[in-house]
């Protein structure tokens, strides 16, 4: 495997900086080869995944971060020329003054130009997307330890054909966890051969892939690891990232065993919270970083790889409650296992070589994290979509939202009552009652058990379900559900529900063109709407 002494000495200068008690010096990190802007050299496993864990101080802590720097690879010219050592001390001299704008804190360096990346929207999708189509006398390997989120992924193979699937999970470090057997019971019972093996240092990985398909061949790969649960910079440890070493290199030895080998398909699933530098995604962020090399050293040398991410989901472990809701409060939703399998199959059919997937608010999410940094990364979040000209001079009018509309049409003297419900629907949401136990409607909030995360989440809440930006401070002024529904009550609008836009064209006649439609025309129309109306796909560029 690499060797992941970059990783490790990026790690303890991260948190020997971050716990600095005096005025905390910030954190340069300068990388050979880390990354590819130019598409003039494929990108260094090692130097890629010590680059991904160092931004993540950027969100962790914003005091000690300076930025990450990537030079070119020079393998055999050791140390720093003069003309390359006097431009990053020019930059890094000129990034101590605070920048009117956006702060670069992702640059590469290319032949005197600079280099920086941005998270956009992904192109649209095509209206009908080709099938996947796998072939039944081939072998389809998943570098995974089976769990319930890796079903879909499994399901969509066996749907587009695949007969036979091989699980290889890393024994590296220890016995890994048993599969779950319920559901590759399940899937079996439809005439799949589901196999799960270990690759171990007592032989090769070609013998060993040999040995387990019997010399059939192999048509596809997909690298899953396992979602991690975050961790925060501070308390990650060595052991930590030796765990994610093992992970990387088995995924690193599956693929040098058939990197010649035609293959139909090479995707890494990966963690879109860990690409984008989110707060707790250290080990995640070194993962994603090493297996992006990967693909991109694949695509280099003009074979098939693809990166596509999603953000965390909510049935599978990797989000405390607590995770939860400070992911609602910067504006992501997690996501659902429906919303995994829909975007799983719209990818894996669809052309894109690096995609995210993720449920954003974009302007809520920009503005949350430009609290900490104002990241160049996310300049084109939460602002004017220019990619298609059009004529915006007439905007259609602001809509009232359900809630405001259904109490406005309610008599004023059940308003108080209904928008109590409403209140205390979202205090027990953020509590985590799941029991359903009822929450008093004038016990103190704090009392109750919300903090400051939870007080943001409910804020977040009923600032959509009014329609309004409510202040900060809302559950502080008014701490229990009765004080709080009747300030929402005392702030409601006069206003009568707008009506329709006569300028709006009209959706009569809408449901007989449906009908019109085939089968696999209405499903392309299906998937592609989902894709796109909510915003679930995102490409870094």
């Amino acid at each position: 495997g690499h060797d992941s002494g970059a990783v490790t000495a990026t790690l303890l200068a991260a948190q020997a900086v971050a716990s600095a008690t005096t005025t905390p010096p910030r954190l340069w990190l300068i990388t050979r080869g880390a990354q590819d802007p130019d598409h003039s050299r494929a990108p260094h496993q090692d130097q890629a995944a010590a680059w991904a864990l160092a931004r993540v101080l950027a969100m962790e802590a914003p005091r000690t971060w300076g930025g990450c720097i990537d030079l070119p690879a020079r393998p055999s010219a050791p140390g720093l020329p003069e003309e390359e050592y006097n431009t990053l001390a020019e930059h890094i001299l000129a990034a101590s003054v605070p920048p009117l704008g956006p702060v670069e804190d992702e640059l590469s360096l290319r032949n005197g130009l600079w280099y920086a990346p941005r998270l956009g929207k992904a192109a649209p999708l095509p209206a009908v997307l080709a099938p996947l189509r796998c072939r039944e006398d081939s072998w389809y390997t998943i570098v995974a330890t089976p769990s319930p989120a890796h079903r879909p992924l499994a399901e969509h193979l066996i749907a587009a054909g695949a007969h036979q699937l091989l699980f290889i999970r890393d024994t590296t470090t220890g016995t890994p966890p048993e599969p779950d057997e319920r559901w590759i019971k399940e899937l079996t019972t439809t005439g799949t051969t589901i196999k799960v093996i270990d690759l171990t240092p007592a032989e090769s990985t070609q013998d060993t892939l040999a040995r387990a398909t019997h010399g059939k061949p192999i048509a596809g790969v997909v690298i899953a690891p396992t979602p991690l649960p975050a961790r925060p910079l501070t308390t990650t440890a060595p052991h930590h990232l030796a765990a994610a070493q093992a992970t990387i290199d088995t995924a690193t030895h599956v693929e040098r065993a058939l990197h010649g080998t035609p293959l139909d398909f090479f995707y890494v699933l990966s963690s879109a919270a860990a690409a984008w530098g989110a707060t707790g995604m250290a080990v995640p962020s070194m993962i994603d970083g090493a297996l992006t090399s990967m693909a991109a050293n694949r695509s280099a040398a003009g074979y098939a790889a693809a990166v596509l991410r999603w953000m965390p989901r909510t049935d599978t472990g990797e989000l405390t409650r607590r995770d939860q809701l400070m992911m609602e409060n910067s504006g992501l939703t997690p996501l659902t296992a429906a919303d995994v399998t829909q975007s799983m199959d719209v990818l894996l059919r669809a052309d894109y070589q690096d995609a995210t997937v993720a449920r954003v608010d974009a302007s809520r999410y920009a503005a949350s994290c430009r609290t900490q940094t104002d990241r160049g990364f996310l300049d084109l979040l939460g602002r004017p979509d220019t990619t298609h000209q059009q004529d915006t001079a007439e905007q259609p009018p602001t809509t009232i939202p359900p809630l405001v509309t259904e109490l406005l049409a309610l008599d004023p003297g059940l308003r108080a009552d209904r928008l109590l419900d409403t209140v205390l629907l979202h205090v027990t949401d953020v509590l985590g009652e799941s029991s359903g136990r009822e929450v008093s409607p004038d016990r103190g909030f704090f009392e109750l058990g919300m903090d400051s995360i939870m007080a943001v989440a409910l804020k977040t809440r009923l600032d959509d379900v009014m329609g309004i930006d409510l202040p900060a401070t809302l559950t502080f002024e008014f701490p229990t559900g009765r004080a709080l529904a009747q300030y929402l009550l005392d702030g409601l609008p006069t206003a009568t529900t707008p009506q329709p836009d006569p300028t709006q064209p009209s959706i009569e006649g809408a449901e007989d063109a449906l009908d019109d439609m085939s089968d696999d025309e209405l499903m392309s129309r299906l998937l592609a709407g989902l894709a796109t109306s909510e915003q679930l796909l995102g490409e870094e560029s």
